[in-house]
């Protein structure tokens, strides 16, 4: 079977990950502007939230993300 063409993103890797990190960024500023930082814990925001109003996927969220350390954003 041959593949006539490839679903290949036209983002570089360096590209994909800033767009990554920019859109979460501006996304959890989003949800923090609805609550402040010291009346919200981080088990009330969930990553299929974040990853849904910044328009990512999941995989993308852990590929910028080390699961044994809380995300830090810029």
């Amino acid at each position: 079977m041959e593949q006539k063409s490839k679903n290949v993103s036209t983002f570089s890797n360096e590209r994909r990950n800033a767009y990554v990190v920019e859109h979460l960024t501006s996304s959890m500023l989003e949800l923090l502007k609805e609550k402040p930082i010291n009346e919200i814990s981080v088990s009330e925001i969930s990553v299929i939230e974040l990853c849904g109003m910044a328009g990512v996927g999941r995989t993308s969220f852990f590929g910028q993300t080390n699961a044994r350390k809380p995300p830090t954003f810029p």
